[in-house]
């Protein structure tokens, strides 16, 4: 069971990659960010996305302790990044709302994370993993969460575009002060 909740969770975060490099290759078919909140495009990538969160969460508690680090070392190195990114991450969803973080429309958010990073929900997300990684010190956890960082990372190239269409000069005098990630 371990080894299949590994394997499918590396492939949602494949999925979710294959998607994100569709939509920068054809934005005109994209998948992401999707078209309309009531698209079939919004549940796929909520899925492609959550499922492997879980997964690595799992497989993390299920492999705990696998490299041998201390339990202090484990909390001291891993717990700060973890709040820290999930801090971040809720304080933008919390800013811009899920409904836009879903591709609703809205105005631009500028204001709050946006301020330090254009993707303030990535950066959360990918300080969350890496949390997880040290305080888990899973083995499994690590791989999956190296797959996981892939479409955390191509994901702002396919919603730029997006967003340079939707908000105009304002996006691109925004995104000359602020960096795409930090």
């Amino acid at each position: 069971m371990f080894d299949l909740l590994l394997a499918t969770t590396i492939l949602c975060e494949l999925a979710a990659a294959a998607a994100v490099v569709l939509s920068i290759r054809f934005p005109a078919r994209r998948i992401w960010p999707p078209d309309r909140q009531d698209s079939w495009k919004v549940y796929l990538m909520g899925s492609l996305f959550l499922y492997p969160a879980l997964g690595i969460g799992v497989l993390g508690l299920q492999d705990s302790g696998g490299w041998g680090i201390p339990d202090w070392a484990r909390i001291g190195l891993g717990l700060p990044p973890l709040i820290g990114g999930l801090a971040f991450f809720l304080w933008a969803e919390a800013v811009l709302g899920f409904g836009q973080m879903m591709g609703r429309g809205g105005a631009l958010a500028a204001g709050g994370p946006f301020r330090i990073s254009r993707n303030p929900q990535y950066v959360g997300c990918l300080a969350m993993l890496a949390g997880w990684i040290l305080l888990s010190s899973s083995p499994a956890a690590a791989i999956a969460s190296f797959f996981a960082i892939i479409p955390l990372i191509l994901a702002p190239f396919a919603e730029e575009p997006w967003l340079r269409a939707r908000y105009g000069p304002a996006y691109d005098g925004y995104s000359r002060n602020v960096r795409r990630f930090l």
